[in-house]
């Protein structure tokens, strides 16, 4: 962690990872605003709070490299597939 970032922490009492993943999203979600996945229009930024129901990762078909796709559920049972790509040679951690 660089300097900055310790002193940050430190300012916020953030000591552990599960603590930073509640602080940021906190600061960014707008109350007034559903997060029923069926109110989202394509090319909106959003802040998504889900549960992840699969996750898979497969080579893909005609480039070299992976693909990951994760299935994910807002509480109103909506669902959204996210896709990562990932070029061979890269280090994706």
């Amino acid at each position: 962690m660089g300097r900055s970032a310790a002193t940050w922490a430190k300012a916020k009492e953030i000591s552990t990872v599960g603590q930073l993943l509640d602080y940021l999203p906190r600061t960014y979600l707008d109350p007034t605003r559903p997060s029923n996945f069926d109110e989202v229009d394509e090319g909106e930024d959003v802040v998504v709070v889900a549960t992840v129901m699969n996750a898979k990762t497969r080579p893909m078909r005609q480039r070299r490299g992976s693909m990951f796709v994760a299935t994910i559920q807002d509480e109103q049972g909506g669902e959204l597939d996210l896709t990562f790509l990932a070029r061979m040679g890269t280090n994706a951690s």
